[in-house]
């Protein structure tokens, strides 16, 4: 949705670049919630927090925060 807002083109064509990324999005999330409903936390992210040095939630958060700040920066910088 951010490219949506931010970036510049023809409208038309932003719509058909965001409206399949939502929807796919959305799938995704539908079927991870289905999946994982009444189950315990993901074996993957255990096996992280177990290995995980120091505060182990926070070297989850950093690997999201990274993300995030790129993806601002691309964003940002296409202005």
């Amino acid at each position: 949705m951010i490219t949506l807002l931010f970036a510049e083109g023809e409208p038309t064509r932003q719509w058909f670049v965001t409206a399949p990324t939502v929807i796919w999005g959305v799938r995704l999330g539908v079927h991870i919630l289905v999946r994982n409903s009444g189950k315990d936390e993901d074996p993957r992210y255990q096996d992280i927090l177990r290995r995980a040095k120091g505060n182990p939630r926070w070297r989850i958060y950093r690997v999201y925060l990274i993300q995030a700040m790129l993806m601002g920066l691309r964003v940002r910088g296409r202005g």
